[in-house]
């Protein structure tokens, strides 16, 4: 048996709640406004909240809004040793609902579901998930998929951040792959997320992207990724967030080849711990840091092209750099480092031995500065 704490003003709504605290044999103490609200959260010791998020801010104020319901939700998050409380947001505005879910989950929200429930995503089944920990909420750094409010009929997607880390790729706070780099799909990511200089993701055909990958991949399994990408983010998203995605809205397959869809996504990579991956840090740094759309390391084959000037003298490492800016991307010494797990000062060896041979040039403007192959210069 759990003390709950419940938060809402619409009277109507409360036997829905008691019917799912019964069925777990909960008990709850009931707040109508933010000003109770807080004075049993103080008071009380609860095992998860549920917070309407549109209530009054006190008896006989003013009319409700979402504001007082985020307010409180601040302060829970602000309450020392019980700032982990699960909190599950409820909204019966489904729309402004949807649009808040990443903003809620930012502050602190574990799950968002909306009013009146629905059979497909009952408030009994958001509160086991909650509990069993299979939604988190706690801040900026979370990486736990956030699950939008439930409603019975889903939301379009209307864009979003896909993020990589080292051993999974999520797609607005959901997994869309889980492998840490060596599957296919991964790789076709990898390479896709990179910009071309007006901005958008570059364009890629299948029988390109198998040559990046691996020369003995067909483009029959550059079909089957892209497949793979399509369906775990169409199901993932539904199962989460109650979004339905189509086809294109993610990875688009044209007359110009695979690409992300430049008008709904961004990317952005993270080492895990809630970091810019492409940041340089220390004091040795070439330049300021990184922005997040910074191309990426890609897994590419390790043996270096026939056209690659003078590769028999080239280590790992330099083979790999000097793949990347003949293909035409921007280089920094701190992807060397992520990619090879070696210090800094061997990285900038590798770079500064390529500099001396002629192969590339570091570019220090426009901010921030990078390595690119060499140019010819008048």
């Amino acid at each position: 048996m759990a003390k709950v704490l419940i938060v809402e003003d619409e009277d109507n709504i409360i036997p829905d709640i008691e019917d799912a605290l019964v069925a777990r044999g909960d008990e709850y103490d009931r707040a109508r406004t933010l000003e109770e609200g807080r004075t049993l959260f103080k008071a009380g010791s609860y095992a998860y909240v549920l917070l309407d998020l549109k209530i009054p801010a006190r008896d006989g104020g003013s009319f409700p809004d979402m504001s007082y319901g985020v307010a409180l939700l601040k302060e829970i998050r602000r309450t020392r040793s019980r700032e982990q409380t699960p909190v599950i947001a409820m909204t019966s505005h489904h729309s402004a609902g949807f649009q808040m879910s990443t903003d809620l989950h930012v502050l602190g929200v574990n799950a968002c579901i909306s009013k009146p429930f629905d059979e497909k995503w009952p408030l009994l089944k958001v509160i086991e998930e909650v509990l069993s920990g299979n939604m988190t909420g706690g801040g900026a750094s979370s990486t736990a998929s956030m699950p939008a409010c439930r409603s019975a009929d889903p939301q379009p997607f209307n864009g979003g951040e896909m993020v990589f880390f080292p051993d999974r790729v999520e797609l607005r706070g959901v997994k869309i792959l889980t492998d840490s780099g060596a599957g296919l799909s991964r790789k076709m990511l990898e390479l896709l997320k990179k910009k071309k200089a007006d901005g958008r993701f570059v364009r890629m055909g299948g029988e390109q992207i198998a040559k990046a990958i691996d020369p003995s991949t067909g483009i029959g399994t550059i079909t089957g990724c892209a497949s793979t990408i399509r369906r775990n983010v169409k199901e993932n998203l539904r199962e989460h967030l109650n979004i339905e995605c189509k086809d294109d809205d993610v990875l688009v397959r044209d007359n110009q080849g695979y690409h992300l869809n430049d008008d709904k996504i961004t990317v952005r990579d993270e080492d895990g711990t809630g970091q810019d991956s492409a940041r340089d840090p220390g004091p040795t740094d070439q330049g300021p840091d990184v922005p997040a759309n910074v191309p990426g390391d890609i897994e590419v084959p390790a043996d270096v092209p026939a056209d690659v000037p003078g590769d028999i003298h080239l280590n790992e490492r330099q083979a790999w750099i000097t793949e990347q800016v003949n293909l035409g991307n921007d280089v920094r010494r701190g992807m060397v480092e992520d990619k090879f797990k070696v210090s800094a000062k061997t990285a900038k060896r590798d770079l500064s031995e390529l500099v001396k041979r002629g192969e590339i040039e570091y570019v220090r403007t426009p901010a921030p500065g990078h390595y690119r192959r060499r140019q010819s210069h008048v």
